[in-house]
């Protein structure tokens, strides 16, 4: 009888393993069913935007299908992976995730609707770029040390256009005032548009801009870029300093990041990886992203959420050491 339970089992085992592998190809087929869109957590226009654009496209094409663009900027981005969080019935929901969003929203932001290390599954990190120092048209001081130099002689506050509260910009423009030992008024502006009104104007001394962004949009607003906030120098701009040349060790770069929610089918997060794994593979996205001033990374998992330990606790001992500013009313 044993033998016969046995045989039976034996019998049957093939056929429950060719069954699971059906259903797993099924549900792998259905995750491809729902549209795909990477969701932003900025509004139109600005560095995410550009980045994001160019994600998507290359993800498009790797994936087979489209990836629509969505942006959400409300509660300083947070919103954004809020929603990627919470899968939707309709839709494969893929975060555009950064470290204004990841750390400083969740450290700043309240209590937040979710956990970036427990709800995601990070796909994998694009890469890292710092923000442009920009000083407007009627600035006299050709070089980032003349113009450092000549802050301090000035009857007034510097006046800098920054990004959210505890955001790397406005982190590094803290880091810059102290450092020349002067007051600062700080204005948060919550398009690049509106920042290089700003400049053009006259109505702020420098604007902190991200760099895929600050390339394209300075010279049009007749601006400058006198430094990056990076540890390194930009490839595009390979004559501007760095702030760790002055400060050895200064780093104001944030990441760029792909998540989804853990709380996706198995087969929807299987498929992304893979998705993101091809785009470094063919390297088109690599070449774009560089150009605009983005030190590429393209980590994948599981050193991909190792990355974000890292970054995680050295964006918050920034935040510990500059006070918080005030929300925009």
């Amino acid at each position: 009888m044993r033998l016969g339970i046995l045989l039976t089992f034996c019998a049957c085992a093939p056929l429950a393993v060719a069954q699971s592998a059906d259903q797993a190809a099924a549900a792998a087929e259905r995750s491809l069913d729902r549209p795909a869109v990477l969701i932003v957590p900025f509004p139109p226009g600005g560095s995410a935007d550009r980045v994001a654009k160019v994600l998507a496209a290359s993800l498009g094409t790797a994936l087979q299908r489209p990836v629509a663009t969505r942006y959400v900027a409300a509660g300083a981005g947070t919103e954004a992976l809020k929603q990627v969080a919470q899968p939707g019935d309709g839709e494969v929901r893929l975060g555009y995730a950064t470290s204004t969003t990841v750390v400083a929203g969740s450290l700043l932001g309240g209590a937040a609707a979710y956990n970036p290390i427990n709800d995601f599954d990070w796909i994998g990190i694009v890469g890292t770029f710092g923000n442009a120092v920009i000083v407007g048209p009627a600035e006299t001081a050709p070089t980032f040390d003349a113009w450092m130099k000549s802050i301090p002689a000035r009857t007034r506050p510097l006046r800098a256009g920054v990004g959210a509260v505890g955001a790397m910009s406005t982190l590094a423009a803290q880091f810059l005032a102290g450092k020349l030992g002067v007051p600062a008024e700080y204005l948060i502006v919550n398009r690049a548009d509106e920042g290089y009104a700003l400049l053009s104007t006259g109505q702020i001394d420098v604007l902190f801009d991200g760099l895929p962004n600050a390339l394209e949009e300075a010279p049009r607003a007749r601006g400058r870029i006198i430094a990056v906030t990076s540890a390194r120098r930009a490839t595009p701009l390979p004559d501007v300093p760095s702030f760790s040349e002055p400060w050895p060790g200064a780093d104001f770069s944030l990441f760029v990041a792909l998540v989804i929610a853990k709380a996706e089918s198995d087969a929807a997060r299987a498929r992304a990886r893979s998705g993101w794994h091809e785009v470094n593979r063919a390297g088109a996205a690599r070449a774009q992203l560089e150009a605009m001033g983005l030190r590429y990374l393209g980590v994948e998992q599981p050193a991909a959420a190792r990355f974000i330990d890292d970054e995680y606790v050295r964006h918050a001992r920034l935040l510990s050491e500059f006070p918080q500013l005030p929300q925009r009313p």
